[in-house]
């Protein structure tokens, strides 16, 4: 089952989107929730890269095994996350920093 660690500006959408689905249905855990903010290259972008860089170092266990740009945008989203489910099959968690990724996630799952 994989687990999953929403990241999402919006409150009232975060909690819309941790509560309002069934992640079993889908095969996965929901794992926790975190806000963010920013575009690429601004200092919130670049905190939220490093801190999940800086956790991955404090896990031993972890491995980070691709780390891509979805320029903001659904289209280069899916397009992005599509390549690495492709290259990458055994795949626990997904960390996306670009607005509705989530729903990318799930659609490359499923396509």
């Amino acid at each position: 089952m994989f687990k999953v660690f929403l990241v999402e500006d919006e409150i009232v959408v975060r909690e819309g989107i941790r509560n309002n689905i069934d992640w079993e249905q889908y095969g996965f855990r929901f794992a926790g929730d975190a806000p963010d903010q920013g575009t690429i290259g601004s200092t919130p972008q670049i905190g939220r890269t490093r801190a999940l860089e800086e956790a991955v170092a404090r896990h031993p266990n972890w491995e980070l095994v691709a780390q891509e740009c979805g320029d903001f945008t659904r289209a280069k989203a899916y397009e992005v996350m599509s390549d690495i489910l492709e290259k990458t099959k055994d795949i626990d968690v997904v960390y996306c920093e670009n607005d509705g990724n989530y729903q990318t996630f799930l659609c490359s799952r499923s396509c």
